[in-house]
């Protein structure tokens, strides 16, 4: 357990939580949390490793256990339990929760997390693509040699989508890794419009949780543009800005239209120029 911190994306020290989601399939998924340099693009381990099980068309988590590095924080996040019984609810399956030091005591445990919030009862989601679905890889080995090669992956993507309901639009990204992997998938939406992430910010999340930071290309398709390539919001392009400055990297970004081989290039530098940063990264 105490080996998924590794996986923490941190602006400081002792700050580390990670998260092993476990499914009804016998998959696993590990995840650490992501710190933003504007706090509000921060993702908990808890999201992480539920935004995984999504993109690898896997609806059956049962069980999350946290682990948390500072050793005074004995809360319960009521976003994190927020995010789980959303998540929950669209599954169709209560989740167990636990969180655990980093000398395995128990600081909190749950056999059903939407028992501790019993004040929170959001409407219910039912997702037909979700019923019978199988887990399916969202990763693949290939060689792009070129970025309309990138783009079936991305399209791809939008069927990996966390949805609120069926048929919604969607956007899907394929994220090119130097040594030759492609991840890719949609955006996990939220049902209060503000905790989803975008499928940008869920393909990166995936590489980098495969430990692979070394990123080439990021390609987005959406159902909402047919005819012409679509665009990053400002979000994302922090986000990835912000991935670059950490991880000394410099991707292509290729915004692709669905239905035609239009497309733009771009350089980070160029899609947002003067992004907002608290302090020089080394």
């Amino acid at each position: 357990m105490k080996e998924t911190l590794s996986l923490s994306v941190t602006k400081k020290e002792g700050e580390r939580t990670a998260s092993i989601a476990y499914s009804s399939s016998g998959k696993m998924y590990c995840a650490g949390s992501v710190a933003s340099d504007t706090n509000s693009l921060n993702i908990s381990s808890e999201q992480a490793v539920l935004v995984l099980s999504a993109l690898n068309t896997d609806y059956g988590i049962e069980r999350i256990v946290t682990i948390r590095e500072a050793s005074g924080d004995t809360s319960l996040s009521p976003i994190v339990g927020k995010i789980i019984i959303d998540h929950s609810m669209r599954i169709e399956k209560s989740i167990e929760y636990k969180i655990v030091n980093l000398s395995g005591e128990n600081i909190f445990e749950s056999k059903d997390i939407s028992k501790e919030f019993s004040n929170y009862k959001p409407e219910k989601i039912i997702i037909g693509r979700f019923q019978n679905s199988k887990f399916q890889e969202n990763h693949l080995q290939l060689n792009i040699s070129e970025p309309l090669e990138l783009k079936p992956y991305a399209i791809q993507g939008l069927d990996r989508n966390f949805p609120l309901y069926d048929g919604a639009s969607g956007y899907g990204t394929a994220v090119a890794t130097k040594n030759g992997k492609v991840y890719f998938g949609g955006q996990y939406s939220s049902p209060d419009k503000r905790l989803g992430l975008h499928s940008e910010v869920t393909s990166i999340l995936s590489a980098l949780m495969d430990k692979n930071h070394e990123i080439t290309d990021i390609g987005i398709v959406s159902s909402k543009y047919p005819d012409s390539p679509c665009d990053m919001c400002g979000i994302c392009r922090q986000f990835i800005s912000e991935i670059c400055a950490k991880f000394d990297i410099s991707p292509k970004l290729h915004c692709f239209s669905k239905d035609t081989d239009e497309y733009r290039t771009y350089k980070i530098e160029e899609y947002l120029p003067s992004s907002w940063t608290s302090k020089k990264w080394k």
